[in-house]
């Protein structure tokens, strides 16, 4: 315990010769994280009204003709134009 102590000592003569060293050792770690604290408090994102993503948003929309595999005509077709509408 005594030792720790004696490092104790020799860091306050260290510091009350260099005002600096104080400074950049222990008030500048404590002045960052304090601002950095601050920031955190500060509200940047601002709420924006929900839109449906769809192809069509893209100002290079090409429309892609829709792979089918399978029997087309076994299939039913409203099921298959109701897929197509959904990529169109």
């Amino acid at each position: 315990m005594s030792h720790f102590f004696g490092l104790i000592l020799k860091r306050y003569n260290y510091f009350k010769r260099d005002s600096r060293g104080l400074a950049c050792e222990i008030l500048l770690p404590i002045l960052i994280v304090v601002f950095g604290l601050l920031l955190l408090l500060i509200e940047i994102v601002v709420e924006s009204p929900s839109e449906l993503l769809s192809p069509k948003l893209n100002p290079g929309f090409n429309p892609m003709p829709t792979i089918f595999s399978g029997n087309y005509e076994s299939a039913d077709k409203s099921n298959i134009s109701n897929i197509s509408e959904q990529f169109s």
